[in-house]
């Protein structure tokens, strides 16, 4: 019987963190430069930081409340918890093994050990951040980045039925890609090619997936020159995602397959991409808030490192005395 053609893909940490556009060295990096510099910096360039008057600071707020983005701020965390949690994997998982000696199987147990150890510090130290600090800081990046017009077009735009049903189609697709990635970083992704779909059902995936708010974010920065992602990177999470979250997004598909059109005219607005825009912008300015947390976390972990370096001597003791 011939054997199913299989293939095993585990995303790499650095990959990973390309897509999320939050990796924590560079929140880390850009959370000096803003507490060194400016009160508020992006990669070595001032954001604007005239002072907001009182209506547009309503309007900010206002945009923000209408779409009822609280889990905007829960993405955030989410997602710099999982790449913090990917960065001090490959970080310590260097320190330990920095020429790659150990065996697989010994590789994989002391991984296993020290994500359950680092997903818990991060957490833990996460949960003192202030969900409504980021919100307001949301809100004040769209009042500097949107025109008092365009944050009217949008306010009247998600209080319509059209644009509540788009906010209902976003937050669908948003949390199944926020799930999808986190278990591309953390498990192994194993597929039979003959189940990978056609190219017709993977290109309308794609399609969904480019129209996620974290691939619209990139692509506004992108078009903005404010940076220059890679486009491999996020076109090969974009494969895997589409086959591993193949059928919710089929459904998410179905669901709404005649609003599609309707939504990507709305995406494709002036106010929808500097929306878009702002938001990332938010996400880069916002990485200061997250500094304190992973120094705790940082710390925290110091009394587990001295624990998975001895599981790693026994591995090497093991396999140097096994016969060959």
């Amino acid at each position: 019987m011939t054997r199913p053609c299989l293939f095993l893909y585990r995303i790499s940490p650095l990959v990973l963190s390309l897509l999320l556009a939050c990796a924590p060295h560079a929140a880390q990096a850009q959370a000096q430069r803003c507490a060194a510099s400016a009160p508020a910096c992006l990669s070595g360039s001032l954001i604007d930081s005239t002072p907001l008057t009182a209506p547009a600071r309503a309007q900010g707020k206002r945009l923000t409340e209408i779409q009822g983005i609280s889990h905007l701020a829960q993405t955030r965390l989410n997602a710099t918890l999982s790449s913090s949690v990917t960065l001090l994997l490959r970080q310590n998982l260097h320190s330990i093994d920095p020429d790659n000696r150990l065996p697989d199987a010994s590789l994989h147990a002391l991984s296993a050990m020290m994500t359950s150890d680092i997903t818990t510090a991060v957490s833990h130290a996460f949960r003192n951040i202030d969900q409504t600090r980021l919100l307001s800081a949301l809100a004040d990046s769209y009042a500097r980045q949107l025109t008092s017009t365009e944050m009217e077009q949008l306010i009247a735009y998600y209080g319509s039925v059209s644009g509540q049903r788009y906010l209902a189609f976003r937050g669908e697709l948003n949390a199944t890609l926020g799930a999808g990635m986190n278990q591309l970083g953390t498990h192994a992704f194993v597929f039979a090619r003959a189940q990978q779909p056609d190219s017709a059902l993977l290109a309308q995936r794609r399609a969904l997936i480019s129209m996620s708010s974290l691939a619209r974010q990139l692509q506004a920065a992108g078009a903005a020159g404010l940076v220059k992602p890679s486009g491999a990177a996020f076109g090969l999470i974009t494969e895997f995602l589409a086959m591993q979250s193949g059928a919710q997004l089929d459904q998410i598909n179905l669901r709404y397959a005649k609003d599609l059109e309707r939504f990507s005219k709305f995406q494709l607005s002036a106010a929808a991409m500097n929306q878009a825009r702002s938001e990332w912008l938010w996400g880069q300015e916002s990485s200061a808030l997250f500094t304190p947390a992973l120094k705790q976390a940082e710390q925290d972990l110091a009394l587990d490192q001295q624990k998975w370096r001895n599981l790693a001597a026994r591995s090497r003791q093991n396999t140097a005395s096994s016969p060959h």
